[in-house]
């Protein structure tokens, strides 16, 4: 079962009690509309998702936001 990130961010969001959008926002040096579009499961830039891993402290990493398929590893022959 895929989880789609952005619920993945939005989660680990709506988990931290007082934390507003704003105050997020400001931490990352993006405005409340830029965390509000993340949320709604735009991507970031490579920085940001980067500087919300360290936010998060590693609870969101930056690949999580980069929607690839799942894949299998074959052995080599």
């Amino acid at each position: 079962m895929l989880i789609s990130t952005a619920m993945r961010f939005a989660d680990w969001f709506r988990q931290q009690e007082g934390l507003t959008q704003e105050a997020l926002a400001q931490r990352l040096g993006v405005t409340q509309g830029r965390i509000a579009q993340i949320i709604a499961g735009e991507m970031p830039s490579m920085r940001l998702a980067a500087r919300i891993s360290e936010i998060t402290e590693g609870k969101v990493m930056p690949n999580d936001f980069l929607r690839l398929p799942p894949t299998t590893e074959r052995a080599a022959s």
